[in-house]
């Protein structure tokens, strides 16, 4: 499958639909997220990171308009997680 972008892409074989950084394992809404909770400027999060500053911004526009999704897997990571269990 193309994608419209320069920066993202996903994964195959992940069990997430979230896109991550071209070449890392790091997901858009990772770093987004890290970036809006530690009140970084799109250019500390990329420096911080390694990432390109463009690529911070593509992030976070792919993370805007897919926050359903986000939120979705978001709770079902939570649900899988509360269930699993040690040894």
């Amino acid at each position: 499958m193309a994608s419209s972008y320069s920066y993202l892409e996903t994964r195959e074989g992940e069990s997430t639909r979230q896109m991550f950084f071209k070449g890392m394992r790091k997901r858009a809404w990772t770093v987004v997220a890290l970036m809006r909770v530690q009140k970084m400027t799109p250019e500390q999060i990329a420096s911080s990171h390694g990432v390109p500053v463009p690529a911070v911004y593509e992030a976070i526009e792919w993370c805007d308009a897919n926050r359903e999704l986000i939120e979705r897997e978001d709770r079902e990571e939570l649900i899988a997680a509360s269930t699993w269990r040690f040894g």
